[in-house]
């Protein structure tokens, strides 16, 4: 026969960058051991300083390389596997491999590998296969069903024995058959149930060695075994039947150089008797894209704790679970595994997003971890860990944006691991039990559990922080010796020591008794005979030169659960248990455990809470609030009882809620003692049972309601004493004022010297503050604002002055002038105090609508870089000056009525200006001169423009000068909560 010259050349030639292993001698007819011919290929290419290598259509199968644990080597760098179509080419081992590790393709610190279109082949002889149409709806032969069961193909299954049909409720059914078909087995007998079309019907449910020798449970006839080897290649390939990993990357085990940068696109996983992809130690950069994992005996991906491991990268894929998710318990339809180690080396950099997982996401000691925008089903029977679990040490994770659907039953421990639909826990060994997530976002999820399961899950984030300090008068490579401490054996397992800018991880800890000191052991990086210390990033580092300061820490973080939609409707697989479930206990530690908020998320059906959150009595949550969540049920026969049930809330050390909503049951229950934050900041309102005082420490003006009845006043006002539980005062039904209180704010507005003197005695101020000398309601409709009390009008100058303005919450009406003007009102009256030599105060209740950089609101002196003024800066926090120099505050008042007071004091040499948030006290300039008040500052007194802004009332003292303590006792009686102190 003669070859075309384009099979001639594929088939023949070696051209400079390519070659054929056909030129070698390779046949490709899936009986030849073709491994000495491929490697004599992948040999040249190396020699040549790199080559891509073709492989033209066939199975090339290859033996054992003598002893070595491959089939085939590659020796060096730039070498380029190239198929002839998609399943086309295809390396596959022979059958008969010993019962140790032999991997099709070695690699050990090479550079530059690609593989296109080829096809890796373990020959494990495992066999899948799908429930033909002509079968559907078909009863098994031990329900009477016939003894034909039509497939799609029975390839690779043996000519008799038995299968598993895995049917629509998930679990599997063995049959035994004596015959088959290309497309059907024949003399079935047992099995109960009824078949349906596409469903798995497969061949040896195990791990167990078939054409490979039996490897005891843990199969590595890797696939692609590679060892420190940098920017790694695969696209378009088939990974089948390895009786070990698909792909193993990590670092070398010799050179201990790390794998880096590989990538894997477009590729299928199929029938894989450990792991599709492994991380095996210390590897950066991995990225899987667009590629499918179906029938992986373990996990679809697994990172195996050990060595640094950074950018982790699993987008687009459609991962399945081993081909029988009804498998025996304690499996856990794992599909995604990835894990660091604790502290010392955590995973860092994972995004796994925008993926199809029918099992579930496991991490555990990863930091900057995002799970976002994946579809996660369970809707198997059997074991399930929980669909997305955090367990151990995990920093700075977010889980967003997923669909998550589980209706798996617990192992049979009732393992807390696999209680919820997403689950933030702790691990449950004794050793490694301090190792506490920490600092995650649950946010954005459509979560829908059945069967008993729970929406979120949350046991015991880490919230402890720095714990003890010493010396370390021995420091080595795993140890830290302080021959003065006084621990307890194990204490510290599990946390971190700092000395300097190394850090490392403790394993255990000795104690020799009191004061005679104790030994930190700690975990190696690598295992084996590596350095403990990493740098803050978990990069290695050198040993700590002793004696030398520690520090020993635990982790301190913040979970937020925010804004999910939790449904736990019977959708025909049991009802879900509660939506969100939050619980303090770590066996045998006392340490807080840890801050937790729950906002706005939406739970239906939930069975028998909404929200339930259990507290152990040694372990109060450092930090708790649930405020704004939703609880409803739509069910026939609802199950909801509560939106959020309690579990002894007192003993929390800062606990907010407010705003939970619920329809038609009751919104907390079993909440009868202790108190807690409505709304947080300054001023606080508080709510719980029984007297505020010696219970709350709160600042001057915070509210609490109390809740139990035959409590007296049901509100309590803290008076005194700032910042400490005591200063509260219980409120009676107030009496008539002797002042006019304007009826929108409910802050005081006197209208007349006796008002003003009646504020006065109720400020106890009788004899130490005068009543003012100078009043403006400014409600009047155009002009000049009058004075109400004393001779000081204030005459409007500017075309664009405002009046009679409606201001928010407020009854009054307001004066006000635009942003970045000369105008407003003034007065010059002679009488007035010359601030060169007098005093002088000027108050208002103003609303800033748009603020300007050291603008003037309140104005007095006269010359440019000579008055004293209070304004607002850029952003709206007040700002007061006398003369060029100015202070600002700290907090903002734009689009909200604050009082607002400019004082000028040439007695005591000071200058204060006051909000309600700040007290500010500019330096004094001694050149402050002339007799003139301003709202705004329509002289062009100095250089400063007006903020845009509404004024309700104000007033001035010009004969007497009130001190600021003064001034806020009357501000206070008026109705305003003033900050200060």
């Amino acid at each position: 026969m003669t070859l075309s010259s384009q099979t001639f050349f594929a088939n023949n030639f070696r051209t400079p960058g390519f070659m054929s292993v056909a030129t070698f001698g390779a046949k490709g007819d899936g009986v030849t051991d073709d491994r000495l011919a491929v490697q004599a290929a992948i040999d040249a290419a190396v020699a040549l300083g790199g080559c891509t290598i073709y492989f033209p259509p066939g199975t090339y199968q290859c033996s054992r390389n003598g002893g070595n644990i491959y089939c085939l080597h590659l020796t060096g760098n730039n070498v380029r596997f190239q198929g002839a179509y998609r399943g086309g080419s295809v390396l596959q081992q022979q059958t008969g491999l010993p019962a140790s590790s032999v991997s099709l393709l070695f690699a050990d610190t090479i550079t530059n590998f690609h593989a296109e279109m080829m096809t890796f082949n373990g020959n494990w002889g495992n066999a899948l296969t799908n429930v033909a149409l002509t079968s559907n709806n078909q009863l098994l032969p031990g329900s009477g069903g016939p003894a034909t069961i039509n497939v799609l193909d029975t390839t690779g299954f043996p000519a008799s024995g038995t299968f598993t049909a895995v049917l629509p409720d998930r679990f599997g059914q063995v049959v035994t058959y004596t015959g088959k078909t290309t497309t059907s087995f024949t003399g079935c007998t047992g099995g109960t149930g009824t078949l349906l079309t596409g469903q798995n019907v497969g061949y040896v449910d195990a791990d167990t060695g078939i054409n490979q020798s039996e490897q005891a449970g843990d199969p590595q006839n890797h696939g692609c075994f590679m060892r420190g080897c940098n920017n790694i290649l695969f696209r378009d390939c088939l990974f089948t039947q390895n009786y070990g990993d698909g792909i193993w990357v990590g670092a070398s085990a010799t050179t201990k150089i790390i794998g880096q940068e590989t990538r894997v696109i477009d590729c299928d996983f199929f029938m894989i008797a450990r792991n599709g992809i492994s991380i095996g130690n210390a590897t950066n950069d991995i990225s899987v894209h667009n590629s499918r994992f179906a029938a992986c005996f373990e996990v679809s991906f697994d990172s195996e704790p050990g060595g640094l491991v950074q950018n982790v990268k699993i987008d687009g894929c459609d991962m399945f679970g081993w081909w029988d998710q009804s498998r025996l318990a304690g499996q856990g339809n794992s599909v995604i595994n990835i894990q660091g180690a604790f502290l010392a080396a955590p995973l860092q950099g994972l995004r796994i997003t925008n993926n199809f997982v029918s099992g579930c996401i496991s991490v555990a000691s990863a930091q900057d971890v995002v799970i976002s925008n994946n579809e996660v089903t369970q809707d198997f029977f059997g074991d399930g860990v929980s669909a997305i679990n955090c367990t151990l040490y995990n920093d700075s994770f977010v889980i967003s944006n997923n669909f998550v659907y589980s209706r798996t039953t617990f192992d049979s421990l009732n393992n807390v691991l696999r209680i919820g639909a997403i689950t933030v826990t702790f691990f449950s060994g004794p050793v490694q039990q301090n190792q506490l997530s920490t600092n995650g976002i649950i946010s954005g999820n459509q979560v829908k559990v059945r069967n008993g399961r729970y929406g979120v899950y949350i046991n015991t984030p880490g919230a402890t922080g720095q714990l003890v300090t010493g010396t370390g008068s021995t420091i080595t490579d795993t140890t830290v010796i302080d021959t003065t401490s006084t621990w307890t054996a194990d204490q510290w397992a599990g946390y971190q020591v700092q000395v300097g800018t190394a850090f490392a991880e403790i394993l255990s800890n000795t104690s020799n008794g009191p004061g005679l000191g104790g030994t930190l052991t700690l975990r190696r990086q690598f295992g084996g005979t590596s350095n403990a210390w990493t740098d803050y990033l978990g990069k290695a580092f050198y040993t700590p030169t002793a004696p030398a300061s520690y520090t020993i820490l635990g982790q301190s973080g913040m979970i937020v659960v925010d804004n999910n939609q939790i449904d736990c409707a019977n959708d025909g697989w049991g009802v879900g248990g509660y939506g969100i479930y939050c619980v303090s206990s770590v066996n045998g530690l006392t340490i807080p455990s840890g801050r937790i908020r729950l906002t706005r998320n939406q739970i239906s059906n939930a069975n028998p809470s909404a929200i339930k959150i259990v507290r152990s009595p040694s372990q109060p949550y450092t930090s708790l609030e649930l405020s704004n969540n939703c609880a409803y049920d739509t069910q026939l026969v609802p199950t909801c009882l509560t939106n959020i049930d309690m579990d002894m809330p007192f003993n929390i050390t800062k606990f907010v809620m407010r705003d939970n909503q619920v329809e038609g049951a009751i919104a907390v229950h079993n909440v009868t003692s202790g108190v807690w934050i409505v709304s947080d900041g300054s001023p606080q309102q508080w709510a719980g049972w029984s007297s505020p005082n010696n219970v709350i420490s709160a600042s001057i003006g915070s509210i609490f309601q109390r809740l139990d009845p035959g409590g007296a006043a049901a509100l309590w006002v803290k008076q005194s004493d700032d910042g400490l539980n005591t200063g509260w005062v219980r409120l009676t039904q107030p009496t008539t004022v002797g002042w006019t209180i304007d009826s929108g704010s409910g802050i005081g507005i006197p209208q007349n010297p006796t008002e003003w003197t009646n504020v006065i005695a109720a400020a106890g101020l009788t004899g130490l503050v005068s009543v003012p000398d100078a009043l403006w309601r400014c409600q009047e409709a155009a002009g000049n604002l009058a004075d109400s009390i004393g001779i000081f009008t204030l005459t409007a100058t500017g075309a664009n002055l405002r009046y009679q303005q409606t201001v928010p919450a407020w009854q009054n009406k307001g004066v006000g002038f635009p942003v970045n003007v000369f105008q407003g009102w003034s007065n010059t009256d002679a009488s007035l105090p010359d601030l060169l030599v007098g005093n002088a105060t000027m108050c208002c209740y103003a609303e800033i609508t748009n603020p300007l950089n050291q603008s003037s609101l309140l104005n007095m002196g006269t010359g440019a870089g000579t008055t004293s003024y209070i304004g607002t800066d850029t952003t709206g926090k007040p700002r007061a000056a006398s003369g060029i120099t100015g202070a600002v505050g700290t907090l903002t008042t734009v689009g909200e009525v604050s009082p607002f007071v400019i004082q000028s004091n040439r007695t005591g040499l000071s200058c204060t200006g006051l909000t309600f948030h700040d007290k500010l006290t500019p330096a004094f300039a001694v050149g402050a001169t002339g007799k003139q008040i301003q709202f705004g500052n329509p002289a062009a007194a100095g250089t400063n423009k007006t903020p845009a802004a509404n004024i309700v009332y104000g007033w001035a003292w010009l004969t007497t000068t009130p001190t600021a303590a003064q001034i806020k006792l009357i501000l206070q009686v008026l109705g305003w909560i003033i900050d200060w102190s």
